[in-house]
Order: structure tokens, then sequence, then C-alpha cells
């Protein structure tokens, strides 16, 4: 059994963190530059106090939680992706989601599902090959000025994110060079949706290179999450089924 949450302990953590980081002051964080997080506060009272303590409770307890999570290998892997936009789930959308959409989605990220990966590592199918698997591709021209900007669209597993941009952008470095050789402004912009509904920062990027900024964009980045989290649940359902390409 895992350890039992005492109140009174969190908040003596708290405030031995609170302590010590008062003593050692700002320290840099990954490659971020010196200056770029706050001056810890010191000798606060009352209620900015509390709130200090309530948000190092709660930091703690993030970092507990992922601390466990990276010494898992398969549950843990989404900690190890890459270039994903950060999602936030909030409860107005839990509360509206259908329960299974909910459980799907928890049960993808962790990778729990019997999928063709899972079967085959545990022992129950031949191959993990996915037999549902394609592409398809946009094409953007306008020939009076000569432009044309090709979109690949991948949805990979989220770990395979940066792996799958890097592929689609030399498959088709051949092909934009031949048409910048012949006068195009052409280019290529791989874009990249996690199969459970995390967006790559390559999406983002593509969004603001077309032009689509702001809220615009940022309604266009849910509308892509929720698209690819509905499709690949719709897959998952359809599994047992026949499946057979349109004519």
């Amino acid at each position: 059994m895992g350890r039992k949450w005492r109140a009174e302990e969190a908040v003596q953590e708290a405030e031995a963190r609170l302590h010590h980081r008062s003593l050692v002051g700002v320290v840099t964080r990954g490659q971020a530059e010196l200056g770029s997080f706050p001056t810890p506060q010191k000798n606060t009272r009352g209620k900015e106090r509390q709130c200090l303590v309530q948000e190092e409770v709660r930091a703690a307890v993030e970092e507990a939680r992922s601390c466990e999570a990276v010494g898992k290998r398969h549950q843990g892997a989404w900690t190890r992706w890459e270039n994903v936009v950060e999602r936030k789930v909030t409860w107005t959308e839990i509360w509206k989601a259908e329960p299974h959409h909910i459980k799907f989605l928890i049960r993808a990220v962790y990778d729990v599902l019997p999928s063709p990966s899972n079967l085959h590592t545990w022992g129950i199918a031949e191959t993990p090959a996915c037999p549902l698997c394609s592409k398809r591709d946009i094409v953007l021209v306008s020939e009076s000025t000569k432009q044309a900007v090709l979109l690949e669209l991948t949805v990979p597993w989220e770990a395979h994110l940066e792996e799958a941009f890097e592929r689609k952008l030399s498959k088709y470095e051949g092909l934009v060079s031949d048409r910048q050789q012949a006068g195009w402004r052409a280019r290529c912009l791989p874009v990249e949706v996690g199969c459970r509904g995390f967006v790559a920062h390559s999406m983002a990027r593509a969004l603001s290179s077309l032009g689509i900024m702001g809220e615009q964009k940022r309604r266009a980045i849910r509308y892509i999450t929720k698209a690819a989290e509905r499709a690949s649940r719709w897959l998952w359902l359809k599994r047992g089924e026949p499946w057979s390409h349109g004519s």
C-alpha cells in the first residue's frame, strides 16, 4: 500500500522547502537564462504566506507523481514526449464528456489499451502492425504568385512526433528543391498530431505560418485535438470489424 498523505507533514515539508529556497536564492532551470524566474519571497505572513505554502504543497505532490511516472518505463512513457503542446483538460470538459471517452483517453495516455503493439508485447498477437494506419497530404497552391505549401500530416505515437517531423521533412526535400529551382516559392510544413490528441509544436508553427494567429489558432488547435482523439477512439471501437479501403 502507498504512504498515507498527512496534511501536517505536507505543510512542514512545504515550509522547509520555502526556507531552503529563500536561502539558496534564484537558480537557473534547464536552458532558461538568469532572471527568468521570480526571486523567492522572504518574511511573508498571513494570507500571502498561506498561498505560498499551498502552492508548495501542490508542487511537492506533482513532483512525487512525476518521479513515480518517470520510473515506469511503459506507463510513464508520456514523461518523455518531446515537442508536444501542453494540454489542459478542464473540469467543465470532464463533466461534459462521456465516461467512456475519459476512460479511453486516460488508458491511451498511460498506454494500457490492448493495442496491436501491446497485444504483441503480451504474447497475444503475432505482429504489432496496425492494419488501419494511412496518411493524407494537403497541398496549397497559388499559380498567380507561384507559391506552393505542402502540409504533410502524420498522426504517430506521441513518443515519435520529432522522428515523424524529421522523416517527412527529409522525404519531400528533393521535391521542394525542384520547385524552388523552377522559380516557385515552395516549402514543406510537416505537422504532427499524436494519436491520443496531443498536438506537436510543428502544428502551431504551421498555423502561424499560414496567418492563423491568436484566438483563431487556439481554437483550431482545440478542434484538431478533439478530432484526432475522436478518430482514434472510433478506430479503436471498430478495431474488431473487417476493414477495407474505399474504391
